[in-house]
């Protein structure tokens, strides 16, 4: 069943290398892990956040995507602070990056479709860990590709 009102557990991840961002981010549903996707960010300016640049995409790939296939009760598991407290008004979004990201997510947020739910990042969360990975072969995939 595609969508609907099924609860879905996202992580998410970002990384930097090499003077690059990378996102990812691994679904579950029930507990088994059903869809995935990664890739390298393609903001020069963004790429100035280092890492940070990588959390946020990652979330605005998810929540894209699960909106995208119906799903309506999102729930996002991340590893850096600043995705939910953007989000949430915790912390004030400075540059326009964070500002469009907290703009983006605070209705989903505040109606309750999106959740966010903080894990310890290299702690055995196999949800985390996966995601991580995930961002490792977004820079792997580069070289393999040659696409420098």
């Amino acid at each position: 069943m595609k969508g609907s009102d099924i609860i879905i557990n996202i992580y998410t991840d970002g990384s930097f290398a090499n003077g690059n961002y990378a996102w990812a981010f691994v679904a579950y549903k029930k507990g088994i892990e059903f869809y995935r996707d990664f890739g390298l960010g393609k903001n020069e300016e963004a790429k100035s956040m280092r890492q940070v640049a990588g959390e946020l995409n990652a979330v605005i790939q998810a929540y894209k995507w699960a909106k995208d296939n119906g799903y309506k009760n999102i729930n996002i598991f991340y590893d850096y602070v600043g995705v939910e407290a953007w989000v949430s008004g915790g912390w004030k979004a400075n540059n326009k990056f964070t500002k469009m990201y907290a703009e983006y997510l605070r209705k989903p947020f505040l109606s309750g479709e999106l959740k966010f739910f903080k894990v310890s990042s290299h702690s055995g969360n196999v949800g985390n860990e996966r995601a991580d990975f995930m961002c490792k072969m977004a820079f792997k995939e580069r070289e393999c590709y040659n696409l420098d």
